[in-house]
This record gives structure tokens, C-alpha cells and sequence, in this order.
């Protein structure tokens, strides 16, 4: 079960809670290429926001980047976006957020239903456990006074698993009568007139009963098995019983045994902050990226890769594949327009690039160097052949 999904991220916290400026969730986003500063929280939520949308509608613009997008909406308006959105999905940004938060109603109105229905289950079996008890008591009392006090557990667990029929063939094969006739002759009786007994003389007769010993039965055989007819229980020989002994240890060694961890190295940690600042920003500051690290240790990177594919369209191992072509051409672009660029660093940039991909990148490199990536690097094989 452990194995079968990716660990939900936390519960969001009670009351407000206002993440530390400038901190995790700024630096995995980047550096903005054309501005030189992070992005501001209006652009993280409306990232968030249009992040959510197209993870419903069309995960594979994911992939693409949204960056140029948020920017439309940001330069534009909502509005204008918003009206593109309707026309394309039937869903704009506030549609969206009313469904979403009616899908959750829903959701816990089905939560709460479903936990009616367990509960009303639940005492319906409990009476319906206690009814049955008692019809086998009563059957046993004018049948087989002598049963009536043996455990009723293993005939109960017959009734679940075989059926209430099976069990009255066996009742009546032995004693040619089952519960529901025993119920249908009582049922007589009780219409019966009550005759009193009087011997004429008003002397008061008592009749004592003998209560049968209680007697334990585990199995149901045992029930209907004439006594004359009962065999000698098996039992092991001291052989038989140390090689049984010896499964149960290895059994149970094998069950206690720790599970070993996978070696997942720590800075997979750093590539799954920029995958999730990609694909699913709010794990960045809810600790979801801790989570799904933790579960990568007991899980595998293969298994990991196999259910972010499933959930976000991309494996880890795509999105590295990704992010190093990305650095190769950032590295090139700068040796041509900003080689103090190479000294600092681009990581940053490259952050932002991952996340908002290309086509907003080369937007803003156009506004700012007035050339693309693709453009750097013909620039740079031209220079590179002279």
C-alpha cells in the first residue's frame, strides 16, 4: 500500500501562515532575466493559480512552460486572459476556483455520507450478530440442551462466510429441523392456548432442570459430529513440531526484518524543489518536498519516477535531462551577450527558465539583449569557426 502512491502533501496549517520573504520559494523560482530580482507574490499566485488550471485541462502545456502566460495576465489583465481561457476550456480562472471549491464540498459531503453508511453498517451487523445468537441458543435449547452452552463463534463465522442456508442443511440433515422451522414452529405455539397443569389437589410440582456443562467448540464439524463418532485429535511429533517451529522463526525474521533503504543521494533534494517549483509550487513551503524525498528512500528513484510521470506528465529523470540542456545553452548565451554572467552564476536563471520554460525565457532575453537562445547560439558557432 505504501508503494501504490506518492505521499500527499501536509495539511494546510490553521490560521494564517506567511512564508519567510526571499526564502525557499524564491530561490528555487529564480531569478527573473529581465527584471534581475525574484518574482513578486502577485506573479507566484498567479503562477500557482495557472499552474492549477492546466494541470486539470491540459497537463501537457505543463511542460511547455507558463511563464509567458502568467505575463499575458499580468500585462493584460485577468480579465483578458480569463476570456481566452472560457473560450478554449469553458473554465476560467474564477469558474475554475468556484469548481474546485464546490468539488471539495462534494467531497466532503460523500466523506460524510460514506461514514454514515460505515456506521449504520456497523450496528446493523451488531444486531443482526445478536439476533442470530440468540435463534441458535433457542434451537440448541430444544434440540440439544447440551450444546446450547458451547461457544457460538465458529457457527456465527460459518453463517458470514457459507450463507444462513448452508447451515440450516446441516441443522436439518441431524436434526431435521433448522432455524427457520424452529422459528415457524414457535411461532405456533405461541398461538396457541396455554394449558395449566392442576392435579386437583393444588399441589405445586417443581421440576428442576440441569444446565449442560459449558464446553468450548472450535470448529464447526464438531457441532453436528454424532459423539459416538468422534475421532482422536492428530497430534505432531516432536519432529513434526521443531520443523514447524523453525517456519514460524524464519516467518517471522523475515517479517520483523528493517527494510533497507535505497542510497538516494542529497542533492536529488535540490532537483526535486525545482522540479515541484515547476509542477507543484505549494510543496516548496508545506514541506511536501521533504515528504516525497523521505519516500524516494524507501521507494527507489525508478518507482519515483514512475508516479511523478503518472501525476505531472514529466519524470525527474526527463526534467534533469531538461534542466543540464538548458544550463549548456544559458552558458553559451552569456559567453555572447554577458560573460560576468559566467563568474556569477546563471543558476538562478536557469531556475526561472525551468519553471516558466523556454519560450518565456527567450522573451525575455529578446526584451533585454534583443536575441533568443537559439540565437546565441548561432551567434557563438559562428564566432567559434572564425
Amino acid at each position: 500500500e505504501e508503494m501504490s502512491e506518492l505521499p500527499p502533501p501536509p495539511p494546510p496549517m490553521s490560521g494564517s501562515y506567511d512564508p519567510p520573504a526571499g526564502n525557499r520559494y524564491s530561490a528555487v523560482s529564480g531569478i527573473n532575466p529581465f527584471t534581475g530580482k525574484p518574482d513578486n507574490e502577485a506573479r507566484l499566485d498567479l503562477f500557482e493559480k495557472v499552474s492549477k488550471f492546466y494541470q486539470r485541462f491540459n497537463p501537457s502545456r505543463l511542460n511547455k512552460g507558463i511563464g509567458a502566460l502568467v505575463d499575458y495576465a499580468l500585462n493584460k489583465g485577468e480579465e483578458k486572459l480569463n476570456s481566452k481561457l472560457m473560450k478554449e476550456y469553458g473554465y476560467d480562472l474564477n469558474t475554475f476556483d468556484e469548481l474546485q471549491k464546490e468539488e471539495a464540498r462534494e467531497l466532503e459531503l460523500k466523506r460524510m455520507s460514506q461514514m454514515k453508511e460505515e456506521a449504520d453498517k456497523s450496528k446493523n451487523d451488531l444486531d443482526s450478530d445478536k439476533s442470530l445468537r440468540e435463534e441458535l441458543t433457542q434451537f440448541f435449547l430444544r434440540y440439544d440442551p447440551s450444546r446450547a452452552e458451547m461457544k457460538m463463534d465458529v457457527l456465527m463465522e460459518f453463517v458470514k462466510r457459507r450463507g444462513r442456508a448452508a447451515l440450516n442443511e446441516k441443522m436439518f440433515n441431524k436434526y431435521g429441523a433448522d432455524l427457520d422451522t424452529f422459528a415457524a414452529l414457535n411461532d405456533a405455539d405461541d398461538e396457541q392456548p396455554q394449558e395449566t397443569l392442576d392435579n386437583g389437589d393444588n399441589i405445586k410440582i417443581e421440576v428442576t432442570i440441569e444446565t449442560a456443562p459449558i464446553s468450548k467448540v472450535d470448529s464447526f464439524e464438531e457441532y453436528f459430529e454424532a459423539e459416538e463418532e468422534k475421532k482422536p485429535v492428530a497430534t505432531l511429533t516432536p519432529q513434526e513440531k521443531e520443523i514447524m517451529q523453525a517456519e514460524f522463526e524464519k516467518k517471522k525474521l523475515k517479517t520483523l526484518r528493517p527494510r533497507i533503504p535505497f542510497q538516494i543521494p542529497s542533492y536529488t533534494k535540490s532537483q526535486l524543489e525545482k522540479y515541484f517549483a515547476k509542477y507543484e509550487p505549494r510543496n516548496l513551503s508545506n514541506g511536501g518536498v521533504e515528504a516525497v524525498y523521505q519516500w524516494t528512500q524507501r521507494n527507489g528513484m525508478a518507482l519515483l519516477n514512475e508516479k511523478l510521470l503518472q501525476k505531472y506528465g514529466m519524470s525527474l529523470q526527463d526534467f534533469n535531462e531538461e534542466a543540464n540542456l538548458l544550463r549548456d545553452d544559458l552558458i553559451e548565451f552569456y559567453r555572447v551577450v554577458d560573460r560576468n554572467k559566467l563568474v556569477t552564476g546563471c543558476e538562478q536563471v536557469l531556475n526561472w527558465g525551468l519553471k516558466n520554460g523556454r519560450a518565456a525565457l527567450n522573451v525575455k532575453f529578446m526584451e533585454k539583449y534583443g536575441m533568443t537562445l537559439q540565437d546565441a547560439e548561432e551567434n557563438f558557432d559562428s564566432i567559434s569557426q572564425v
